[in-house]
């Protein structure tokens, strides 16, 4: 006979209603934290069971990366390499200067770099094109460079382009007249090297030097002139017609200094040679030396 809801104690009437609620729980797949607990359902918090999964994940990331690296740098490499405009130079110089082969990671070879060995090892070398071709070929085209500038120092005769980069060497200084290159002098000179711009000790001069060529080469005096000489930003002057050495200074007023000595030129006879200066700061004349 089952008993009356009077009879049953608090207790007892507890322990069902937890019993009921636990069935209800389970069939809705949701737990309480209480019950989570009671049911031992509950996973308990080890830090050294995390610590162990960061671990292994870590690995695993570390691992999957060592692996994608060494896939791309040596699964792609470098096996063709074309060069086209062979004019000037041969195929084979310009694939020893560069210097790449099977072992050259294709991704991680730059094109700046195939041009820098380039114009370091090969002279008279103008415009350089790299063009890298998927997955494994690179295409090189290059021109001649021309000769527009000169430098001597220690014994050679460098070669310079309109840029006054080194394009080559020589001791033959015929070779260089007869190219019709213009000789530059200066005591700031500090480096010369093959594929590079000449640098000075005083970085302004570089400045100064593009400021008197742009302005010779306005005045059409350019073509005219044999040597630039800048010994210091003070001290610039330059030979020009292979007879006369003008005296500018500094670059103060230059406009005014050209001024004026084109109006000495037009007075001088066709045929003298000697020294223009136009240095003076109040500007108000040239003196004039003319060789007996």
């Amino acid at each position: 006979m089952p008993q009356k809801r009077n009879d049953i104690s608090d207790s007892e009437r507890l322990k069902k209603s937890r019993e009921r609620s636990r069935e209800i729980y389970e069939h809705s797949g949701k737990f309480s934290p209480t019950e989570m607990i009671e049911s031992g359902k509950a996973k308990k918090y080890s830090a050294k069971q995390e610590i162990t999964k960061f671990m292994l994940y870590g690995s695993f990331l570390v691992v999957s990366l060592v692996l994608t690296f060494v896939f791309v740098y040596f699964g792609w490499t470098i096996k063709t390499v074309e060069v086209t405009n062979k004019t000037d130079f041969f195929a084979d110089e310009v694939i020893s200067a560069v210097n790449i082969g099977g072992n050259s990671s294709f991704i991680f070879t730059k094109k700046e770099t195939i041009e820098n060995r380039i114009r370091e090892n090969i002279p008279f070398v103008g415009s350089v094109k790299v063009k890298k071709q998927f997955p494994s070929k690179v295409i090189i085209s290059i021109e001649k460079a021309q000769g527009k500038y000169y430098v001597c120092a220690g014994g050679e005769y460098f070669v310079l382009d309109e840029e006054r980069r080194v394009i080559g060497n020589t001791d033959n200084v015929e070779e260089i007249e007869l190219m019709g290159c213009i000789l530059l002098q200066s005591k700031e000179i500090s480096k010369c090297r093959l594929g590079h711009k000449i640098t000075f000790y005083d970085k302004d001069i570089d400045g100064v030097l593009d400021e008197l060529i742009t302005l010779l080469t306005d005045r059409g005096m350019i073509g005219f002139c044999n040597s630039i000489t800048i010994d210091s930003k003070f001290d610039i002057r330059f030979e020009s017609y292979g007879r006369y050495t003008v005296l500018l200074g500094d670059l103060r007023d230059l406009e005014l200094k050209m001024a004026l000595l084109f109006e000495v030129l037009n007075d001088l006879p066709p045929d003298s040679g000697g020294k223009i200066d136009v240095s003076d700061k109040n500007l108000r004349k040239a003196v004039v030396t003319l060789f007996n």
